[in-house]
C-alpha cells in the first residue's frame, strides 16, 4: 500500500496524462493529490530536479522546426568542398529515385548522365557517380561507344563490345564492373550468370592487353566502400583514369568546375533534393541512434552489414551533424527531450534514494530503450520505504506501432516472459463482435513473434446479415453504377479514392440503424488524405482557359460543351488527374447529406490509436502506393538496419493495420488501388485470406466497385517474355455490364500485350490461376472451383454455353467465332465438378 505521492504514473502523451489525472481524481477524489502523473520526460525532469535542485530549461532546439532549421545550416556547412560527403547526398537523391520506380513496370531504373542530354540513360548508380566525377573535372566521355575489335579477334558469340565509357581526350576506356567488395559478382545472380560475367571480363581484359589499349576499371563495391568509409569515389575514379593515361592525378583535379555549376547539374539530374529535406532525414537518424542508445561501433557494424547503400550514405552525413548537435547542447548546458532522459539516468544512478514506491507505465509497448533504461534505473534505486519500487506496466504488443520513433516491442515481450513478472490478461472487448475479434487476432498473430493471447468480442455487437464479414475490400475502380452514385453525391471526377469513399458512404447509409452513426476515414500516411479539392479547382481554371484559347484541345468525347457545362468538364478532368489525396469537401458534403457523422480530422492510424468509430474507411493500408511516397520508403530503407527487429519488414505494418481494423465497432472498409497498381502486401494477404481463416469480404460493393482480385495471377501471354512488364498480371475489368480479365499492361504505351480472357465461369467475379496445362482454379475464396482451360495458346478459362439440343457445356470464348473448338461436357451443377472429357482443340491443330 502506497501514499499517492509515492506513486509515479507514466503515460505516453500529455493528453493521456490529462485523461488519467481526471480518472484518478474522479475515483480517489482528494486522495489523488500528490501523485506524479505525466510523460516519461516529465519523470526525467523530476529526477533531475531531485539531483540538481531544479530541472534544466529545455534547449530551443527541442522545437522540431528550430532543430530542422539548425540542421539545415549545419549540413550546408558540412557539404562545402567535401566531395565524399556530396557523393553521399547524391546516393540519397538516387535512392529516392530508385524507390520512385520500384513499382513501375520497367525492368530497372535508368540514371541520367552528368553533362549529357536526356537520351543518355545509364544503367547503375555507380555509372552515374562515374559520369559526375568525369564531368565535374571537364573530362569528355562517350557512353557505351563501340570498341574497335580487330577483324581476326571478333567473337561470333558476341555482337560487339561496348565498354561503359570512352575518354577520347585521354584515349582511355573505362569499365564500371558489377563486382562487390570482394571482387565477385552480385550474390542474387544465378551461378550461370556469375560464371558468364567473369568469363566476359577475362575476355575484355585480354582484348585490351593484346591491342595495347588503355583500360581503367572501378567497381560498384568500391563505390559502396567509399560511401561507408567517408572518402570520395570520384577521387578514386580520377586516380584510375590518370594511372591508365600515365599522367599526374593533379592535372585532372585542377580542372574542377565551379561549385555552383556542379550543384546546378546535380539538381538537373535528380529533381532538386533540398538540404532541408536531408536535414529532416538526419534528424530522424539522430533520434533512432540516441533513443536506442547505439554506440558508434554498433552503428558502424549495423551499417556495414546492410545489403543496401541507403544506410551508409545517410550515416556518412548524419555522423558529423550529430556530433555538432550534441556539442551544441553540451556547450549551452541545456538538453532536448532525448538528452533529458540520458541526463536523468545518470542523475538517478548517483542519487541515494528516490521518493517512489510504485511506478506505473501506460502504453509500455511504445517505450524505446533509453526510456526503458530510465524506468529500470528508477526501479533499481531504493524507494520511499527503503525497498525498490514495484513496476506495473499496461500494454499490448499487438499495438506497438511507433518503431519509427525507436520504440522496441521486444521490451514488453521480454517483460511478459520473465519469471519474476505476473501477467493479467484483459481478453474481452465490448467494442466489436466475435467475427472482428477472430479476424484481427488471426491477422496479427501471423507474426510469429507476437504474444499469443485470447481476444473475445461482444456477442451482442451489431452484425450485417447480408454481408457479415467485418472487413470489406473496395477497389478504386468503380462500375458504371458506382460512378453514377458518386456523381449523384456531387463528385465530378473520375475513379479513385474519393469516388470509392463516396460509394462506401452510400452503402453504409443503407445499413439498418445507420442514421447518425460515426465514420472515421484513416490512412497509413498523411498524404493519402491530403485535400485535392482546391488544387483541382486551380488546375480546372487553367484547363478552362486553355480550352477557350484552343478549342481543338477539348477532348472529343466531351462533344462541344459550353458555359457551365464546359467548366464542369474541366473540373472533372482536373479531379480525375489528381494524384494522392481526396476531395475532403465532396466527402464531407456527401456524409452530411446521407445523415452520417464523418470524422476526417484524425487522418492517420497513429493519430487514431485509442479512438473508435462505428465504421472505419482505411486508405493506403500497409505499403500501398509506395511509389507516391518514395521519400518515406527511402528513409525507411536507410534507417532499417538501426531499427529494432520488431519494427523491420512487415512486422510493424501488420500491427498498424491491426490497430486500424480494431478502431471500428461495426465494419472496416479497406480501399485499395486498382489492380494494375502494386497494392500493399498486407492488403493482398487480406484478399487471399478472404472467406478462409479471415472474415474478409470482396463483394459487398460489387455493384459499385470492380471486384478486388484475391491471389495474383501472372498474365499468361507476358509470362516468360523478358521485354514484357515485370509485374504483368491479370486484373478484373467491368465494362458495359460485363466482367472480364485483362493484362495490367493495357496502359503501357508500346508494351500492351492485349490479352483478355473470361473470369471464372462458376462465380464470374474472380481470376483463374493456372495449375496445369489444361486446368485452372478460381482464386475467389468464395468459390475455389476447378476450371477447365481451352486449347488456345495461351490457354484460357472456358465459358458456359448452350448447344442446339439445349445441352450445357463449356467452350472457348472464341468458340462461336470459328476459333478454338475445345469443349467440356457439363454433367454436374456444382462448380468444378464435371463429368465428360475435353474434346477438340485449336482449329486446325490437335487438341
Amino acid at each position: 500500500e502506497c501514499r499517492p505521492e509515492q506513486i509515479a504514473f507514466i503515460t505516453f502523451t500529455r493528453r493521456a496524462a490529462s485523461e488519467i489525472r481526471e480518472r484518478v481524481a474522479a475515483t480517489l477524489g482528494g486522495d489523488a493529490e500528490g501523485m506524479r502523473i505525466g510523460t516519461i520526460h516529465s519523470l526525467a525532469r523530476a529526477v533531475l530536479a531531485l539531483a540538481d535542485g531544479q530541472a534544466p530549461r529545455l534547449h530551443d532546439l527541442t522545437d522540431e522546426a528550430a532543430r530542422i532549421e539548425w540542421l539545415t545550416r549545419c549540413v550546408t556547412a558540412l557539404l562545402a568542398g567535401d566531395d565524399g560527403l556530396m557523393e553521399a547526398v547524391d546516393e540519397r537523391r538516387m535512392a529516392v529515385g530508385a524507390w520512385a520506380v520500384e513499382h513501375d513496370r520497367t525492368e530497372a531504373p535508368r540514371w541520367r548522365a552528368a553533362g549529357a542530354g536526356p537520351e543518355v540513360a545509364l544503367r547503375s548508380k555507380a555509372e552515374a557517380a562515374v559520369a559526375m566525377a568525369l564531368w565535374s573535372r571537364r573530362i569528355e566521355y562517350r557512353y557505351e561507344a563501340e570498341y574497335p575489335v580487330p577483324e581476326g579477334e571478333r567473337d561470333p558469340a558476341r555482337a560487339g563490345y561496348f565498354p561503359d565509357f570512352f575518354l577520347p581526350g585521354h584515349d582511355v576506356w573505362l569499365e564500371v564492373l558489377a563486382l562487390g567488395p570482394r571482387g565477385d559478382p552480385p550474390g542474387n545472380w544465378t551461378p550461370e550468370e556469375r560464371g558468364r560475367y567473369m568469363e566476359d571480363l577475362r575476355w575484355k581484359r585480354a582484348l585490351h592487353a593484346r591491342n595495347g589499349s588503355r583500360l581503367a576499371e572501378v567497381t560498384a563495391g568500391e563505390r559502396l566502400a567509399r560511401l561507408r568509409d567517408g572518402t570520395s569515389f570520384g577521387a578514386l575514379v580520377l586516380g584510375r583514369v590518370a594511372a591508365a593515361a600515365g599522367i599526374d592525378p593533379a592535372e585532372l583535379t585542377a580542372r574542377r568546375r565551379p561549385d555552383a555549376e556542379i550543384a546546378a547539374e546535380r539538381d538537373r539530374l535528380w529533381k532538386p533534393y533540398r538540404v532541408r529535406a536531408l536535414a529532416g532525414e538526419v534528424s530522424a537518424w539522430m533520434d533512432v541512434v540516441r533513443c536506442r542508445r547505439l554506440g558508434e561501433a554498433e552503428v558502424r557494424r549495423l551499417v556495414a552489414a546492410a545489403p543496401r547503400t541507403e544506410p551508409a550514405a545517410l550515416a556518412r552525413i548524419a555522423r558529423p551533424a550529430t556530433d555538432r548537435y550534441l556539442a551544441r547542447l553540451a556547450e549551452d548546458g541545456r538538453p532536448d527531450h532525448d538528452a533529458t532522459v540520458e541526463w536523468a539516468i545518470a542523475a538517478a544512478e548517483r542519487l541515494p534514494a528516490l521518493p517512489w514506491a510504485a511506478v506505473i507505465v501506460d502504453e509500455h509497448q511504445d517505450t524505446n530503450p533509453a526510456q526503458d533504461a530510465l524506468i529500470r534505473t528508477v526501479c533499481a534505486r531504493p524507494g520511499a520505504d527503503g525497498a525498490r519500487p514495484r513496476l506495473w506496466v499496461v500494454g499490448d504488443d499487438w499495438q506497438s506501432i511507433y518503431g519509427f520513433r525507436a520504440a522496441d516491442v521486444s521490451l514488453i515481450r521480454d517483460l511478459a516472459r520473465r519469471e519474476d513478472s505476473h501477467t493479467v490478461a484483459l481478453t474481452r472487448t465490448y467494442r466489436f463482435g466475435p467475427s472482428m475479434a477472430a479476424t484481427s487476432r488471426t491477422f496479427v498473430m501471423r507474426d510469429p513473434s507476437s504474444i499469443d493471447k485470447e481476444l473475445v468480442g461482444d456477442p451482442q455487437a451489431w452484425a450485417d446479415p447480408a454481408h457479415p464479414e467485418p472487413v470489406q475490400l473496395v477497389s478504386w475502380r468503380q462500375t458504371d453504377r458506382g460512378r453514377a452514385v458518386a456523381k449523384a453525391l456531387g463528385w465530378r471526377g473520375g475513379d479513385g479514392p474519393t469516388a470509392a469513399v463516396l460509394c462506401v458512404l452510400a452503402r453504409i447509409s443503407r445499413h439498418p440503424g445507420a442514421a447518425g452513426t460515426t465514420v472515421m476515414v484513416l490512412a497509413r500516411m498523411r498524404g493519402a488524405l491530403a485535400d485535392i479539392g482546391e488544387d483541382a479547382v486551380r488546375r480546372a481554371r487553367r484547363t478552362l482557359e486553355r480550352w477557350r484559347r484552343r478549342p481543338q484541345d477539348i477532348p472529343k468525347r466531351l462533344g462541344n460543351p459550353a458555359g457551365r457545362t464546359l467548366w464542369e468538364a474541366a473540373l472533372a478532368e482536373a479531379q480525375a488527374s489528381a494524384g494522392g489525396g481526396i476531395d475532403r469537401r465532396s466527402i464531407s458534403r456527401a456524409a452530411e447529406g446521407l445523415g452520417l457523422k464523418l470524422d476526417l480530422d484524425i487522418q492517420t492510424v497513429h493519430a487514431a490509436k485509442g479512438l473508435e468509430a462505428d465504421y472505419v474507411i482505411l486508405l493506403d493500408a500497409g505499403n500501398a502506393a509506395a511509389h507516391l511516397r518514395a521519400e518515406e520508403r527511402a528513409l525507411e530503407a536507410a534507417l532499417g538496419p538501426l531499427m529494432p527487429e520488431g519494427a523491420r519488414g512487415d512486422a510493424e505494418e501488420r500491427r498498424v493495420s491491426y490497430v486500424a481494423l480494431t478502431r471500428a465497432r461495426r465494419k472496416v472498409y479497406v480501399v485499395t488501388p486498382g489492380q494494375e497498381a502494386r497494392r500493399s502486401d498486407l492488403v493482398a494477404e487480406l484478399a487471399a485470406g478472404a472467406g478462409r481463416d479471415l472474415a474478409v469480404g470482396r463483394l459487398e460493393l460489387a455493384d459499385l466497385a470492380e471486384p478486388v482480385a484475391g491471389e495474383r495471377v501472372p498474365c499468361p501471354t507476358c509470362a516468360g517474355q523478358p521485354l514484357r512488364p515485370r509485374d504483368s498480371q491479370l486484373v478484373l475489368r467491368t465494362a458495359g455490364g460485363r466482367t472480364f480479365c485483362g493484362c495490367s499492361s493495357w496502359s503501357d504505351a508500346g508494351m500492351r500485350c492485349g490479352h483478355t480472357e473470361p473470369p471464372c465461369p462458376w462465380c464470374g467475379t474472380a481470376l483463374v490461376a493456372r495449375i496445369g496445362p489444361r486446368e485452372g482454379v478460381c482464386t475467389g475464396p468464395e468459390c475455389r472451383g476447378r476450371v477447365p482451360l481451352c486449347g488456345c495458346r495461351p490457354a484460357k478459362p472456358m465459358v458456359p454455353r448452350t448447344g442446339r439440343d439445349g445441352a450445357r457445356f463449356l467452350g472457348c470464348a472464341d468458340y462461336a467465332r470459328g476459333g478454338c473448338r475445345t469443349t467440356v461436357d457439363l454433367g454436374s451443377d456444382g462448380p468444378g465438378r464435371r463429368r465428360g472429357g475435353v474434346r477438340g482443340g485449336p482449329k486446325g491443330k490437335a487438341g
